[in-house]
């Protein structure tokens, strides 16, 4: 396994375990992370594309896909920024950056792993 596999699977292993909660129990997680209970379906919608995406990583990652790998960067790197910019705007608490410094480790890791691969 790569070292670049080697950082998408837990990345993926995070997004499925995150992405069914939010599928099957939403507000503790919504909760936890400073939003109000919800009872619409479009949370458990958004936690299936979630967990759908995990599933992604981790089989790319496996098949050692580094097109997948360096695309994934452009997209993890700007999370953090959105959700900074989402509770500047007070539009989303501040536990939210929790998740958006899930991602920009993460793809810290993923950006090291590829330069290790590649060198």
């Amino acid at each position: 396994m790569t070292n670049t596999a080697k950082s998408l699977a837990p990345f993926g292993v995070y997004m499925i375990v995150v992405g069914l909660g939010l599928l099957v129990v939403p507000n503790p997680i919504v909760t936890l992370i400073g939003f109000d209970a919800v009872d619409d379906v479009w949370v458990r919608l958004f936690g299936w594309m979630i967990a759908s995406g995990g599933y992604f990583y981790i089989q790319v990652g496996r098949s050692g896909n580094e097109v997948f790998a360096l695309a994934t960067l452009l997209v993890r790197f700007p999370v953090v920024v959105v959700h900074l910019i989402l509770f500047l705007l007070e539009l989303a608490p501040p536990a939210l950056l929790a998740f958006g410094g899930v991602d920009l480790v993460g793809a810290v890791w993923t950006a090291v792993a590829l330069r290790r691969d590649n060198a």
